[in-house]
């Protein structure tokens, strides 16, 4: 029996890793599909890597992250605001039902939360 044929793949992946460092430094033939593998490749590129370009490429990760979390932060804005204006278009459309029925200012302020000067605005505006 074969060593080789019993060998499981992940253990190939490193082995190989460490002889194509040795004789390909330069052009290493090793397989990226393998997760461990392809981190430790980076973490060994990013430990040669000079001090200008550790920072070059931690102010380049830091902008990529901010612009991540700042298109999530816009996405709830907008999804906030689209909600506000949903609940006002639908107030608007209760006060004005209400107003229709003959129902005083006081008592549509109660029920739908508006102000009096907004449920005025309302009323005038027909």
């Amino acid at each position: 029996m074969l060593l080789k044929n019993i060998t499981p793949q992940d253990y190939k992946d490193w082995l190989n890793l460490v002889d194509e460092s040795i004789k390909h430094p330069d052009d290493p033939n090793v397989n990226f599909n393998n997760q461990g593998v392809k981190k430790v490749t980076e973490i060994i590129d990013y430990l040669q890597l000079s001090a200008e370009e550790v920072t070059e490429n931690k102010n380049r990760n830091a902008a990529e992250i901010a612009k991540i979390l700042y298109k999530e932060e816009s996405e709830k804005r907008v999804k906030m605001e689209g909600k506000m204006e949903g609940e006002m278009e639908s107030k608007i459309k209760i006060t004005k039902n209400m107003i229709q029925k003959g129902l005083d200012n006081q008592l549509i302020s109660d029920v739908t939360g508006l102000t009096l000067s907004e449920i005025e605005n309302i009323r005038t505006s027909k």
